[in-house]
């Protein structure tokens, strides 16, 4: 009678290659909740920026279209804020308003973009 100790070679190749397999599996997950989690924090602080450049550069009613619109103010992280004011086509006085956020990481750009309407009163109604 033979004594069976231990383990065959085919046993200890399959256990090798389920325990490889299974690290890769693993590594890959790790790398994509990575990129997301950077692709998140990117996008926070993109709407941080956005806000920032509200704030340094508000929409005046009293200044000309010409005179809000900004054109890529930087901010940390390589971010840059830009805003454009298109008239409308339905109304004389109502503008489209786009304000943008970009940024750039490892060679891709991206950009955050918010779209509103602003109305300017005609200039009679502001000398007022």
């Amino acid at each position: 009678m033979k004594n069976k100790q231990g383990f065959t070679l085919l046993e200890v190749v399959i256990a090798i290659a389920i325990l490889t397999i299974s690290a890769i599996s693993l590594i890959e997950a790790t790398s994509r909740c990575v990129a997301a989690i950077r692709q998140s924090s990117n996008y926070q602080k993109a709407r941080f920026v956005l806000k920032q450049g509200e704030l340094d550069h508000p929409l005046i009613k009293t200044n000309t279209p010409e005179m809000n619109e900004v054109f890529d103010v930087k901010y940390d992280d390589n971010f840059t804020f830009s805003r454009e004011l298109v008239q409308s086509d339905d109304e004389e006085n109502l503008y489209q308003v786009t304000t943008r956020v970009k940024w750039s990481e490892r060679g891709k750009s991206s950009y955050e973009e918010v779209e509103s309407l602003f109305y300017y009163p005609p200039e009679e109604d502001i000398l007022e």
